[in-house]
């Protein structure tokens, strides 16, 4: 969650859900490992849902690119580009780069 919008989701069988601007989505699907997420059998998300088959992250490169395609629709659809984390108080802004975890 940023901004309070599902980002990403990561799946059971290690694939991964990811939010994406609609306007792209047919384009994003032409990527290794992607195709429309479905809610059950049958059951279309929806344009902008992406079910991203764990072989089309299994590199750092390609799950990093992911995450920004997610995030910068995140960044449009919620209007503002500040990051709502608690831990990223610090920050103005959300990085450009995928945030580290919180340090326990």
């Amino acid at each position: 969650m940023v901004n309070e919008k599902l980002l990403v989701g990561a799946l059971k069988d290690g694939a991964l859900l990811v939010h994406a601007d609609p306007a792209i989505h047919a384009g994003l699907l032409l990527r290794p490992g992607a195709k429309q997420a479905e809610m059950g059998t049958g059951r279309s998300m929806g344009p902008g849902w992406i079910r991203v088959d764990a072989a089309g992250i299994d590199e750092d490169a390609a799950l990093t690119s992911w995450l920004h395609t997610a995030l910068e629709f995140n960044r449009a659809a919620t209007g503002n580009g500040r990051c709502t984390r608690r831990w990223a108080t610090l920050a103005e802004r959300c990085p450009p780069a995928w945030p580290a975890p919180p340090r326990r």
